[in-house]
């Protein structure tokens, strides 16, 4: 019986120890890259919405850059026999003075192949130096009991995507939001100004109605027209001492090159003239 305890007790040891045995965790190898010479983009000095200075430090380009890639963002499919879910693509993270590319191809564990090129960025002023790494890390995973985990595509073809990237950072953009918002007061009965919006905006398209009437207060979100896109417009418009007040309210995005903006502040007062235009039409 001690022995049968004693072969028992070994055997157990020995699954014990095998499930414990994976592959060496292998060192990262490091890999020469050609220079490539540094990108400047340069912005307006200030924002042309609102003509406050820009603050560049504020900004994260990650999603910009990921979108050069010609590889599919990181993503999360299936199960492996192990149970992990698998994990396959290129993702960018920014830290602190670098944005940080990687090429992972393995498990949701830890159990992965992974190239990485570190993209050291500087601010001065207004403008952005981007600089193509000297260097870039790679770690190929290996298993004890499965085949070495390869790559997300061989080696050069990561650095031609990185180097693809690095290419387009003189286009990244600014994107942001202008809130357009204010109060009218107008002669005209509530009834006949919302008729107007209704005619010469028309109602945007919500998947649901949102119109809202009472007696004394009429609501709707209309089609406003910035730079050839609808954009909706909150309208609110109830009787005032001997006419009416309208209350108004949009949110416009817009885009920050190197060469401007496609919205500015003249744009802003345009829209507000329009507004009011057809309250007191």
């Amino acid at each position: 019986m001690l022995k049968k305890i004693g072969i028992a007790t070994l055997l157990s040891a020995v699954v014990i120890g095998l499930s414990g045995c994976g592959g060496k965790t292998p060192k990262p190898v490091i890999k020469q890259l050609t220079q490539v010479k540094p990108i400047t983009v340069t912005f307006p000095k200030v924002d042309p919405v609102t003509m406050e200075q820009l603050t560049l430090n504020k900004f994260n380009f990650s999603n910009q850059i990921l979108k050069f890639s010609s590889y599919k963002p990181l993503h999360v499919y299936g199960r492996t026999i192990d149970g992990f879910q698998q994990r396959k693509g290129v993702s960018v993270i920014k830290q602190n003075d670098i944005y940080s590319i990687h090429y992972d191809k393995g498990n949701y564990s830890d159990e992965k192949s992974t190239a990485v090129f570190n993209i050291m960025h500087s601010q001065k002023d207004n403008s952005i130096t981007f600089k193509y790494p000297t260097t870039y890390t790679y770690v190929k995973k290996s298993l004890t009991w499965s085949p070495p985990i390869d790559f997300l595509d061989s080696l050069s073809k990561l650095e031609a995507d990185s180097k693809k990237i690095f290419s387009k950072l003189n286009t990244i953009t600014i994107s942001k939001k202008y809130n357009l918002n204010g109060e009218v007061n107008s002669k005209y009965p509530a009834l006949s100004i919302y008729s107007n919006f209704k005619r010469i905006l028309g109602n945007y398209s919500y998947r649901y109605n949102n119109e809202s009437l009472s007696q004394l207060k009429r609501k709707n979100t209309f089609s406003l027209r910035v730079n050839g896109k609808s954009v909706p417009l909150y309208i609110e418009v109830y009787p005032y001492r001997e006419g009416s007040k309208v209350k108004y309210s949009a949110t416009l995005p817009y885009t920050i090159t190197t060469e401007g903006s496609n919205l500015t502040k003249q744009d802003i007062e345009s829209l507000k003239a329009q507004i009011a235009k057809i309250i007191n039409d």
